[in-house]
C-alpha cells in the first residue's frame, strides 16, 4: 500500500464529470514490416508478460473515508487484463477522421477508479493495412517523463527481441478496511503541522527571492496568475471530446530551434501561439493582450526516472498573440520562457 503525494492526489481532486485528469496517446503501426505479422493476440500477450515493467498498471485506489487523507493505491486483487487490453476497429474507409473521431469518443470517457487507471485499444481497419494503438492512464499516475518510460516499457529497439526473461513477482493486495484507511490517515494528520511549516518557509523564501528578481528594470518579469485575457475558450466544457491531428517533422522544428538558438519547446509554444492566433483572428476574438501559456516542467531526480506518479510544477509565459511576426513572437516566447526558467 502506498500513499498518492498532494500532487498525485490533485489531478483526482480536480476531476469532475465534464473535466477528466487523464492523458492520452495514440500510435500509428505499420504491420508489413512486422517479421511474425501483429494481431491483438501478440499485444496482449506482449502486455501481460512486461506487466512487472509498469508497476503502475496493476495498482487500483482505495479512498480514505470522509478525505481525512489522500487516498492509497493497492495492487489490485482483482486484476483482469482482458479489461485493460481492449480490440476495436474503425469504420470504413479507416482514415485520420475516422482515427480523430474514435480517440474523440475514448477521451471523452472517464476511468473506472474501482480498477487501475489505465486502457488500450488496439484499432484495426486503419487505410493501408496499417494498425493503432491508443493509450488512456490517469494523470494522478504519471507525468509526462513517467508517461514515456512506461511507454517504453512496451517498446523493443529490434524488430525481434530476445525472449522474455523477468521475473514477476507481484503480490495482490487485500482492500484496506476502513480501520485500516482510517488509522493511517491520523498518523499521517498528526505529522502534517510540521510539515507544513516546513512548507510555509521555503514558499515565503521563494516568493521574497521572485520578488527581488522582478523588480530588476532589465527582467523580462513573466505573467502574474490569472491575468490571461478572456476568450471564447473560457467557457463551462462539456464531456465530449474532438480530437484532431497535425504532423510537423522534428527535424524541422531542429532546424527552427538551431537557427534562432532557442529550445525544441520555444518552437513548439511558438506553434501553439500561432494556431490560436488564426483561430481567434478567424473568429473576430483576438484580444489586445497576449494569452498566456501553464507550462509544465520536470523536477524529476535521475534516481526518481522509472518511479511513476508525479515529480513536475509549472510556469506562466507569455505566449506573445499578440505579435503578428511569427519570427517576433517566437524570439518573445523564448526570452520570455528563459527568465521564467530563471
Amino acid at each position: 500500500m502506498e500513499r498518492l503525494s498532494g500532487v498525485d492526489s490533485m489531478f483526482l481532486y480536480m476531476e469532475t464529470p465534464t473535466n477528466h485528469m487523464h492523458v492520452a496517446g495514440v500510435f500509428i503501426l505499420d504491420p508489413s514490416t512486422a517479421p511474425a505479422g501483429f494481431s491483438f493476440a501478440q499485444v496482449h500477450e506482449m502486455v501481460a508478460r512486461r506487466l512487472s515493467r509498469a508497476a503502475p498498471f496493476r495498482r487500483r485506489l482505495v479512498e480514505v473515508p470522509f478525505r481525512l487523507a489522500h487516498p492509497v493505491w493497492i495492487e489490485d486483487p482483482d486484476f483482469d487484463l482482458d479489461y485493460h487490453v481492449r480490440r476495436a476497429c474503425l469504420p470504413s474507409p479507416g482514415g485520420q477522421v475516422e482515427l480523430e473521431d474514435f480517440v474523440g469518443q475514448i477521451i471523452a470517457l472517464p476511468l473506472d477508479r474501482q480498477r487501475p487507471l489505465w486502457e488500450m485499444y488496439i484499432v484495426e481497419g486503419l487505410e493501408g493495412g496499417r494498425q493503432a494503438v491508443v493509450v488512456k492512464m490517469h494523470h494522478a499516475a504519471i507525468d509526462g517523463v513517467s508517461g514515456a518510460e512506461l511507454s517504453a516499457t512496451w517498446l523493443d529497439f529490434v524488430a525481434d527481441p530476445p525472449p522474455e526473461i523477468d521475473a514477476d513477482g507481484w503480490e495482490p493486495e487485500r482492500v484496506p478496511s476502513e480501520i485500516d484507511l482510517l488509522v493511517g490517515a491520523w498518523a499521517q494528520l498528526v505529522s502534517s503541522p510540521v510539515k507544513a511549516l516546513r512548507v510555509f518557509r521555503r514558499l515565503m523564501e521563494t516568493a521574497l527571492h521572485i520578488s527581488e528578481h522582478n523588480r530588476d528594470p532589465d527582467v523580462l518579469s513573466p505573467p502574474s496568475p490569472f491575468s490571461a485575457p478572456r476568450t471564447s475558450f473560457n467557457l463551462a466544457i462539456t464531456p465530449h471530446r474532438r480530437v484532431a491531428f497535425g504532423e510537423v517533422p522534428l527535424e524541422d522544428v531542429k532546424k527552427v530551434k538551431n537557427h534562432f538558438n532557442c529550445t525544441v519547446n520555444d518552437v513548439v509554444l511558438a506553434l501553439c501561439s500561432g494556431a490560436l492566433r488564426r483561430y481567434l483572428l478567424a473568429r473576430g476574438e483576438l484580444p489586445d493582450e497576449p494569452l498566456v501559456g501553464f507550462v509544465p516542467i520536470s523536477v524529476r531526480a535521475e534516481q526518481d526516472r522509472l518511479s511513476a506518479g508525479n515529480r513536475l510544477s509549472a510556469m506562466l509565459t507569455s505566449l506573445a498573440t499578440d505579435i503578428p511576426d511569427p519570427l517576433e513572437r517566437l524570439r518573445l516566447i523564448s526570452a520570455a520562457m528563459s527568465e521564467a526558467k530563471t
